[in-house]
């Protein structure tokens, strides 16, 4: 059996998360949340015999969590570091064109959820409990990285576009 333990006390992103594990075509997953000491847990008990499936499912899940609750502040915290010098007015346009990017089908660059899934792919194969917000803020360098890099490309199209 393979148990792994999301914390936080979130609870937006834990009712997500559930709702989301609950559509987990595997068989043999079961869900449970369950309050400790300081954070709310969503523990997901794996009985079959596929556990790097699992762990792979249960990543992608998790991907999406990160990506619905932080990929934009992530965006907006580049911005801010890197072209604080723009008004606020063209940084929100940036937030634009960088959310239009990555979310575009002719978007080449589809390793930005690969990168994030096999970050937490990998965590998951030595632990088996993950703080969420602490896993955000540590442990996503190369997906942050390549963020920026879209965010770049944003801000060279946006001051193109105005010139």
């Amino acid at each position: 059996m393979k148990s792994i333990c999301i914390k936080t006390n979130d609870l937006g992103k834990i009712d997500y998360l559930l709702n989301e594990c609950d559509k987990i075509l595997l068989n043999n997953v079961y869900l449970s949340s369950y309050k400790f000491k300081i954070f709310q847990n969503v523990i997901i008990h794996y009985t079959g015999t596929d556990e790097n499936l699992f762990l792979k499912v249960v990543s992608e899940k998790i991907a999406n969590l990160i990506e619905k609750y932080y990929q934009e502040k992530f965006i907006k915290n580049i911005i801010i570091e890197n072209y604080f010098y723009l008004e606020e007015e063209e940084q929100e346009a940036i937030v634009r064109i960088t959310k239009k990017i990555i979310n575009s089908p002719d978007c080449t660059v589809d390793s930005k959820k690969d990168i994030l899934a096999t970050l937490i792919y990998e965590y998951f194969e030595e632990n088996k409990s993950m703080i969420l917000e602490g896993f955000v803020r540590f442990r996503l360098k190369e997906y942050i990285k390549l963020l920026d890099y879209i965010t770049e490309l944003s801000v060279y199209n946006y001051l193109n576009l105005t010139v």
